[in-house]
């Protein structure tokens, strides 16, 4: 998926002035909090924490993570409630 040929996800303009300063997305494998300076990705498989990966815009390892988890924990946690919706089995 190329981004720049996106205008919106779900539903939001993501190139509005009051954009939210952050993008979720997903794939099969996991989902991922993306904002101007750091890239945070949860693999579907690993919501424990044992294997998340935490860098920076441009790749680099984070050395100190406290202060993100502190300063993102309320989106993290609305990112992980929902990625959970699509790791359960269809109910009916």
């Amino acid at each position: 998926m190329i981004l720049w040929r996106l205008h919106y996800a779900q539903g939001q303009d993501i190139f509005a002035p009051d954009r939210p300063g952050y993008v979720i997305a997903s794939d099969w494998s996991g989902v991922a909090y993306i904002d101007g300076e750091y890239k945070f990705y949860v693999p579907y498989r690993s919501m424990s924490g044992r294997q998340n990966v935490l860098t920076t815009r441009d790749d680099r390892d984070v050395n100190n993570p406290g202060p993100f988890y502190q300063s993102h924990m309320t989106v993290i946690r609305q990112m992980l409630k929902g990625a959970k919706t699509f790791t359960r089995p269809p109910s009916g």
